[in-house]
């Protein structure tokens, strides 16, 4: 579906989340230390910016959506080494 309204790539589709996915994604992201708020199942402007700056430290394309990679890098991987934005061994519980 390229170039329709003036796109030259094309637009890749993803399944919206669920409230208890977005529930989720909220409580990871403030284990990690990312405020997305109160996890609520509702992805508003808090719980974006907070994926965004997640997105940044884990060096992934920072758009504040819930893409695969960023899930995967969210829910599976213990908490960023903000500084490398790699998982840090002082951070991973036991």
């Amino acid at each position: 579906i390229a170039n329709i309204a003036g796109l030259s790539q094309p637009i890749i589709k993803q399944k919206a989340l669920t409230i208890d996915k977005v529930k989720k994604v909220q409580t990871a992201l403030n284990k990690k230390g990312f405020n997305a708020g109160l996890a609520d199942g509702i992805f508003g402007s808090k719980s974006k910016r907070a994926l965004q700056d997640f997105q940044l430290s884990m060096d992934l394309a920072a758009d504040g959506y819930p893409d695969e990679a960023t899930l995967l890098f969210l829910l599976d991987s213990p908490k960023p080494n903000k500084k490398f934005g790699l998982p840090s061994k002082t951070n991973i519980k036991r």
